[in-house]
């Protein structure tokens, strides 16, 4: 009688599971390391570097402010607006009458601005820009006032064990956060949720 042959096509099938689980981990490696606190980040380090964000253009500029303005007319807020540059980044700070109403509620009325503003410009420049809408100085405000609530928390936790929660946030203002806490090795900051906004435990 002839031996029976190993099948071909079982060695098949484990080499495609492996293949499958390799890229499986290559997909979820960048994924899992964009909302992870800074020590995370430093474990699992991006398998692809960043877009450089362009040199602003005065064409940019223009677009930025002119249709900044623009939205701000036909919400009834005319406003000033004064432009600057730092690091290829743009600053558009509002001046008008209006500064409380487009700063209340943590500032939703200027993200939702710039949220939209960053989906116009991204249908119109192929390039990536890097830009910022403030009022009253109100993005410094909140930074200093995220920092000072994320080590509060810090300490009320290594002292109860118990885990404490950051209402959802923007992923710039996660980070802002994720960076108060970096050096304290003995608190662990992660985002959680779906969406544009997330939970910081």
């Amino acid at each position: 009688k002839s031996k029976a042959k190993p099948s071909r096509n079982n060695s098949s099938r484990v080499a495609t599971k492996k293949e499958k689980k390799n890229r499986d981990t290559v997909v979820a490696a960048p994924e899992a390391a964009t909302d992870q606190n800074v020590t995370d980040q430093k474990k699992k380090p991006k398998s692809t570097s960043p877009q450089q964000a362009a040199i602003p253009s005065p064409e940019i500029i223009d677009y930025l402010k002119t249709n900044l303005n623009r939205l701000l007319e036909l919400m009834g807020f005319p406003s000033e607006i004064e432009v600057s540059e730092q690091d290829n980044k743009i600053f558009l700070q509002i001046s008008c009458d209006f500064n409380d109403k487009l700063t209340s509620k943590d500032g939703q009325l200027l993200d939702s601005l710039q949220y939209l503003l960053r989906k116009m410009i991204s249908a119109k420049f192929p390039q990536k820009v890097l830009f910022s809408i403030d009022a009253d100085n109100f993005r410094e405000t909140r930074r200093t006032n995220l920092i000072e609530q994320a080590k509060k928390l810090a300490i009320e936790t290594k002292k109860t064990g118990k885990t404490k929660t950051i209402p959802p946030l923007n992923p710039a203002e996660r980070r802002i956060v994720h960076m108060a806490l970096q050096d304290d090795n003995t608190i662990r900051s992660r985002s959680v949720g779906d969406g544009l906004f997330k939970k910081i435990l």
